[in-house]
């Protein structure tokens, strides 16, 4: 890998050794780096976007798709001139991307509360010698083979929200309570992201003019908001669950595109940004790329551009590998500077600094993260903060629940449950909640479809296991692993 100077410029700046030099030459070079990245990304994103079929299917993503193209024309004219239409384009897309998420949200509770029916309208032969115990226990088993917590967590939280809820409505706030009470000495944003985690798997938050984005979803949503699920009919329940995996489907490609168009607009920002006359071989390469697409694609038919391209893209391969991994680097060295001494205060050499971050983050994977995050320290939460926000949600949770149908109402706090983080801390803890909640079901075809959804979940994580797996892995040396675990693993 080439060896760059910004770490030799970065001790230099710590100790303030010809420091107005040294910054000089750490912000260019990085600048650099950024905009050569920038500028191969958004080369091959173009094309592959001037070929997705896809990105034709939807007005509003269309319209979003010809705004970014104009602000590209003017970008490669007149960087400094798109940098402010570029963040407004940004925080536009992060809105839709909010109101994507809360859709899913709000189709999720409707697909649980769908999928609860199934052993009512659908053939379920429940096995005879079905025994919650033992299920449960081969459930922990699967589990404490899991090695990271991560994905520990994220298994556990589906098993427990695929679960029907057998509790009452005091027991599930004294887990909210609980979940919450996790969160007592850490810093407050913690806290309030958890808070909008929770709210949006209750189906709580919606944000402002919600509505106006994608209708179709809205007039999707509103169907399955009337459906009377206590007396649903054999005919709305095959049309409302073939509605909610079309709604999902068509979800997951809207999320997709603009997603797409978040990563590009985030790297023609990047360029905007730039205070950077250079320009490689790569860049070169890069913009005429970026011409060429934004000639011959405008967003009423898919073009067909790889055969006319191929000679220049083959220029920009190898470009993209080695910056991305340097970017991690560059990263690590913002954050060492921001937290030295020269340039903790206020100054207009710590903005120049918070600049290269906010290009860092234009190229990472978080495609929304916030580019004027407080660099105040957080404030810690005290027990009383966590009570408040306790009361407040309990407030709201029970407003919802007591206006919903029950086959809905558990739905959410089903939901709600999976997302806490304390309540279900080891897997043992987990088997007795499994044993409880499928004892608590009368009918045995409705307990073999959650048992069967469990071990969907479980297949699907293995399935995942056994394609990373190397090959040489031996059985033996398997079985030695999971004995050093114990039961008790903790989430």
């Amino acid at each position: 890998m080439k060896q760059y100077q910004y770490k030799t410029y970065e001790r230099n700046m710590i100790k303030n050794k010809d420091e107005a030099a040294n910054r000089a030459s750490y912000v260019k070079e990085i600048e650099t780096l950024a905009q050569k990245l920038a500028y191969a990304s958004a080369a091959y994103e173009f094309v592959g976007l001037s070929q997705d079929e896809k990105i034709l299917e939807n007005e509003e993503v269309v319209l979003l798709g010809r705004e970014m193209f104009s602000l590209a024309k003017t970008l490669l004219d007149q960087p400094a001139a798109a940098e402010k239409d570029l963040l407004k384009l940004r925080d536009k897309l992060k809105k839709h991307m909010d109101c994507l998420v809360v859709y899913n949200d709000r189709f999720s509770i409707y697909a649980k509360v769908i999928a609860s029916m199934r052993a009512q309208f659908e053939t379920i032969e429940p096995d005879p010698k079905f025994d919650a115990e033992d299920f449960a226990e081969q459930v922990v088993n699967a589990l404490i083979k899991e090695k990271d917590n991560a994905s520990l967590k994220t298994i556990m939280m589906e098993i427990i929200s695929e679960l029907p809820v057998r509790m009452t409505r005091i027991k599930f706030y004294e887990h909210v309570s609980d979940g919450l009470s996790v969160y007592i000495g850490s810093d407050k944003s913690s806290l309030d992201d958890f808070l909008y985690t929770v709210r949006n798997a209750a189906g709580l938050y919606e944000p402002e003019g919600m509505q106006t984005f994608f209708p179709e979803l809205a007039e999707y949503l509103k169907q399955f908001m009337e459906y009377d699920y206590s007396h649903i009919s054999a005919d709305d329940y095959a049309i409302a669950a073939f509605t909610i995996n079309e709604c999902f489907s068509y979800l997951s490609m809207l999320m997709d595109l603009v997603n797409i168009l978040a990563t590009i607009t985030n790297e023609l920002l990047v360029i905007a940004m730039s205070k950077n006359d250079e320009t490689s071989e790569s860049t070169s390469v890069s913009r005429e790329i970026l011409t060429k697409v934004m000639d011959a694609f405008s967003f009423e038919e898919n073009v067909e551009l790889i055969d006319v391209l191929m000679d220049r893209l083959v220029m920009l391969e190898g470009v993209q590998e080695p910056l991305l991994e340097e970017m991690y680097e560059i990263e690590s060295s913002i954050e060492n500077l921001l937290h030295s001494p020269n340039y903790e205060k206020a100054s207009e050499k710590k903005d120049e600094i918070l600049r290269l971050r906010n290009l860092c983050e234009l190229l990472s994977v978080n495609n929304y993260s916030d580019l004027d995050r407080d660099e105040k320290p957080q404030a810690v939460c005290e027990r009383t903060d966590v009570a408040v926000e306790f009361a407040k949600l309990q407030n709201e949770l029970d407003e919802l629940l007591r206006k919903v149908e029950k086959p809905v109402a558990r739905a959410i706090m089903s939901r709600v449950l999976g997302y806490l983080p304390s309540n279900f801390a080891n897997v043992r803890n987990l088997k007795e909640y499994i044993v409880a909640s499928l004892s608590g079901c009368s009918d045995p075809k409705e307990r073999a479809v959650y048992a069967e959804n469990i071990m969907d979940i479980l297949y699907s994580y293995e399935e995942d296991d056994e394609y990373d797996e190397d090959e040489a892995f031996e059985d033996e040396a398997y079985e030695e692993d999971v004995e050093e675990v114990s039961p008790d693993t903790e989430a």
